[in-house]
């Protein structure tokens, strides 16, 4: 008999979340008063009203039914809702924020590199430079050719 009576409660709360005037957003005020309603109502005192003063007690002689002290923990469950959201939403904006300033330090990095290049093309084909550059490059290509020629011998 309990388990029917917490079911059909539990259908009712979701059909009061699923209900016309619920569907407006997720105002904490509209769903704690609806919820707070629905099961003041359904577990509250004999009259419908949730004053701590008037709850039946378990043993109430009174008829009152015994889960008055549940929407309590509905009120908790949604605040724990709320909490959850909260930092799961800034997660995300704290990663979106980090990968925005990883991306802008990689932008200035590569323009940074870009007028690395060019500084260096500038020097690197200058005057005295070019002449040791292409010196240079004689005397590498040269060891190459010498390394081919002792792996590879001809046949």
């Amino acid at each position: 008999m309990e388990r029917q009576l917490v079911r059909s409660y539990a259908q009712q709360i979701g059909e009061a979340a699923l209900s016309e005037e619920n569907r407006g957003g997720m105002s904490k005020d509209r769903h704690s008063n609806g919820i707070q309603r629905l099961l003041g109502n359904k577990l509250g005192t004999p009259d419908g009203t949730s004053d701590p003063d008037r709850m039946p007690s378990m043993g109430s002689s009174t008829g009152g039914c015994a889960g008055w002290w549940l929407w309590p923990l509905f009120e908790l469950l949604l605040q724990l809702i709320w909490t959850v959201e909260r930092c799961v939403f800034g997660y995300f904006v704290a990663f979106v924020s980090c990968w925005n300033v990883i991306l802008v330090a990689f932008v200035a990095l590569i323009f940074g590199y870009y007028k690395l290049l060019g500084f260096l093309i500038e020097r690197l084909t200058a005057w005295p430079m070019n002449l040791i550059a292409i010196i240079g490059m004689g005397i590498a290509l040269g060891m190459v050719a010498l390394l081919f020629h002792v792996i590879l011998p001809y046949k």
